[in-house]
């Protein structure tokens, strides 16, 4: 789908009190995959090269993670005005069967907005004219909408979404799209002011769910002009980028040394939620971020003090960009056909089976039990059947700890839950914190939620690790020729093994190609015994009069060591006369 964002600022307030609710966005259920945290989770092995490939190819739509505020979230009031939908620009360019048929009506009330606007009137032809609106545990979302006549609502696609249940990992069903390009719902990937304010009210607090993220079509993955798409999506839209790239779907989630604290507590809400939950990438544009307006929250943006260029201008010296960033593994991608296979909605009161993630202490010698729950989000009036079993992710069988595999395992009538436990092998050797998966397979009697967890050992010789970091530097620019900026990487104590990293610069007032060259290293390591290591950036001189200019070098991905300071600012200081 072509997606055209128009909405730039924060809709000023409006007063609609059948529709106005001061509460957080829609949620499905806890075991959805939205909020799934990720913190812990595997990476994927390209990760490093395609986030490569997204920042050489311009990062986030703009170059910065920009946020819209366009979008609305209308609550429909029981006995609302129905509008039925007509298929826009024609019946034949419907998107059938992927959406609801033409003709299907939705609550739409008369105060209520569609994006961008106050009301329910848009230029379809022209903007993406979402409309949202939420009535008991129903969901319904509307791509190019607007009013038509006293009873109609044109529309490309309208998508409903049931709250109280846990989709499949094929959301409505493989390559079916949805109001949005990614087959994703688009209002319970939203933040919004009242829930961000909520927050802050906690130490520490965040969201608790995946946010919806966009990207420039011609920066996403495509296999030889074949368009791609991973979990958690069911559709691609138009991508065009290199394959190197992220494709549509993609999770990605903010490096855990990101220097929250510089920030205003509500955005260190936003960003905890980004290092802990993600951002998924949803659908084409130039606009990172998407946020509820304030058109009918209690609490406003300017309040909080968060506006549009709040992750590129609040903390000049820390911007969020792409690099900051590591693409979560979600399985292998997918080649988007467009033959959507509609998944048939589920009987009444068919329960939604999921497995959560467990953390361990790995211990120094023995072995203790990781214990998985597996969750029922109803019970069933029969059992409840599945095949469970082991596999390795960083962690290996044998050595990290003992695989298992059991078939014909079951929750009984009437139960919610049982659990699987695993064997966690102690040692005193330091090292990163490893994984593994526990999957569920053969589910008889359930929809499955979220089939995979992840069982993270963690390592609890932290002690003995090294701290890494890594130092300003500032240079001199010189009038021609270059020069070389040199950081040095340094461990507080050297290792009984390598130390591995990944390694790269960044923009910040200083531009890659006329005043530094770019550079970007993955698999560097400090040898076993040594305790530094330097990573030389080469600044290019000129005669211009200009201010200092700065540059960033980020190391992520290390293994092997603590991070205490991944982060360092190159200075380019002007040495020309004013």
């Amino acid at each position: 789908m072509s997606r055209i964002n128009t909405a730039l600022g924060t809709i000023i307030a409006l007063v609609c009190a059948s529709v106005a609710s001061a509460s957080a966005p829609p949620r499905f259920p806890a075991q959805a995959v939205w909020h799934q945290d990720v913190s812990q989770a595997p990476l994927h092995p390209q990760s490093a090269a395609m986030i490569s490939t997204l920042t050489s190819l311009g990062g986030f739509g703009y170059g910065r993670m920009q946020i819209d505020f366009g979008m609305h979230i209308v609550n429909a009031p029981a006995g609302a005005p129905m509008r039925n939908i007509v298929g826009f620009p024609t019946s034949g360019d419907y998107y059938a069967p992927d959406c609801e048929p033409i003709g299907t009506a939705m609550p739409v009330p008369a105060d209520g907005a569609i994006e961008a606007h106050t009301g329910l009137t848009c230029d379809n032809n022209a903007e993406d004219c979402h409309l949202l609106v939420v009535q008991g545990s129903t969901l319904y979302e509307a791509y190019r909408a607007n009013a038509s006549g006293s009873t109609g609502l044109q529309s490309q696609c309208l998508a409903v979404w049931q709250l109280d249940q846990v989709y499949p990992e094929d959301n409505r069903g493989d390559h079916c799209t949805s109001a949005d390009a990614a087959g994703f719902p688009i209002a319970p990937l939203l933040f919004n002011a009242d829930e961000v304010f909520a927050a802050t009210q906690t130490a520490g607090g965040d969201l608790g769910h995946a946010i919806r993220f966009i990207l420039p079509n011609a920066r996403m993955a495509t296999a030889s002009g074949t368009r791609l798409y991973v979990r958690p999506a069911s559709h691609a839209g138009g991508p065009t980028g290199p394959e190197a790239s992220v494709p549509y779907g993609s999770r990605l989630r903010l490096r855990a040394d990101f220097p929250v604290n510089l920030y205003s507590p509500a955005a260190q809400v936003i960003l905890r939620t980004m290092q802990r939950y993600g951002i998924v990438l949803a659908d084409g544009g130039t606009i990172a971020l998407t946020a509820e307006s304030d058109l009918f929250t209690t609490h406003s943006w300017s309040e909080l003090g968060i506006n549009s260029r709040t992750f590129d201008q609040e903390v000049l010296g820390a911007p969020v960009r792409v690099q900051d960033f590591a693409v979560i593994d979600t399985g292998p991608r997918i080649i988007e056909t467009y033959d959507c296979v509609r998944n048939e909605e589920p009987p009444s009161g068919t329960p939604t089976i999921s497995i959560a993630d467990v953390s361990i202490s790995e211990g120094n010698s023995g072995s203790s039990n990781a214990t998985f729950t597996i969750s029922l989000s109803q019970a069933a009036a029969a059992p409840v059947t599945f095949d469970i079993a082991t596999g390795n992710g960083t962690a290996s069988a044998g050595s990290d700890y003992a695989a298992r595999s059991l078939a014909g395992q079951s929750i009984a009538a009437g139960a919610t839950s049982a659990t699987f436990t695993v064997a966690v092998t102690g040692d005193t050797a330091v090292e990163s914190n490893e994984t593994f998966t526990v999957t569920l397979s053969n589910v008889g009697g359930a929809t499955v939620g979220d089939g995979q967890a992840v069982g993270t050992i963690v390592n609890d010789d932290s002690s003995s690790l090294p701290q890494l970091s890594i130092g300003d530097v500032s240079v001199r620019e010189g009038q021609r020729g270059t020069r070389s900026a040199t950081f040095t990487v340094r461990l507080s104590s050297a290792a009984t093994g390598a130390v591995a990293y990944n390694i790269a610069t960044g923009n910040l007032t200083a531009t890659a190609g006329s005043d530094y060259v770019a550079k970007s290293l993955a698999g560097q390591t400090i040898p076993s015994g040594a305790t530094s290591k330097t990573f030389a950036v080469t600044v290019n001189g000129d005669t211009l009069v200009e201010p200092n200019e700065t540059f960033s070098v980020t190391v992520s991905n290390v293994t092997g060591a603590s991070t205490a300071d991944g982060y360092a600012v190159g200075t380019i200081v002007n040495d020309e006369r004013r």
